[in-house]
């Protein structure tokens, strides 16, 4: 409810890279921004350095530069990335920020740039180190691990009791364990891959430590020890009582 407010800014002050990185934003910001590339492809056959391509690629880069947050474009003549057939060239796209502080517009709009040359008949692809991601989104992939997982354990102990509570377990805890993160995360700098962390760590181990407790359990009920914990007589059958002597 409070929300997240994680920091994926990394830095080792003191360190040669992060001086060379503080003295490139100082010198030359742009230098210090992330960076994407488009690729074009003509087709089988034919060689992107063709003339009829050149008008596309060129509005499409034009278009790129004009992007939002973009420091500037080289093109394939500028980059000289041409593939040795001829048929792909590389363009390279330089932003004025980070991948953390990239708008969530801003590759959206890169995108739409490619428009001119795929109308020229070229094949263009988008990419980069603009399009790392800064952090891992929990979807429905977890969700339906946790239910294969309950799956294989109903098949493994033929109870859904027995299945859930490791199960249970875990999701108790990866809820209690995420939600104290996001909080500490108003506090102090967090990445927001902690939270993925959180959700793998948790979920694997909670699950295999319940398993772990459960298996020994189980084994104990089957030694004679009762379900509340208290071990079972073993002794065998009363020996027989001499009888009492009779008063007169």
């Amino acid at each position: 409810m409070a929300g997240a407010d994680t920091d994926d800014t990394f830095t080792i002050p003191g360190s040669e890279s992060q001086q060379a990185l503080d003295t490139l934003k100082r010198v030359y910001p742009p230098a210090g921004g992330t960076s994407a590339q488009i690729v074009f492809t003509a087709p089988a056959g034919e060689q992107v350095t063709a003339q009829k391509y050149q008008a596309g690629i060129a509005a499409s880069l034009k278009e790129a530069a004009a992007a939002p947050q973009v420091a500037g474009v080289l093109s394939p003549e500028q980059t000289r990335v041409v593939s040795e057939d001829g048929r792909a060239a590389l363009a390279q796209v330089q932003y004025t920020v980070s991948n953390v502080d990239l708008k969530d517009g801003s590759l959206d709009s890169l995108e739409d740039t490619i428009a001119p040359a795929e109308k020229a008949g070229l094949t263009v692809s988008v990419g980069g180190q603009a399009y790392n991601s800064t952090g891992v989104d929990i979807s429905a992939k977890e969700v339906v691990g946790v239910v294969i997982a309950l799956i294989i354990l109903v098949i493994t102990f033929g109870s859904l009791l027995a299945a859930g509570i490791p199960v249970l377990t875990a999701v108790i805890g990866v809820v209690v364990g995420a939600g104290g993160l996001l909080l500490v995360s108003h506090l102090t700098a967090i990445s927001s891959t902690a939270l993925t962390l959180t959700v793998m760590l948790g979920l694997a181990v909670g699950i295999d430590y319940t398993l772990f407790i459960l298996s020994r359990h189980r084994d104990q009920l089957k030694a004679g020890m009762a379900p509340e914990g208290r071990r079972l007589a073993r002794s065998g059958p009363p020996a027989a009582r001499s009888p009492s002597p009779r008063s007169p």
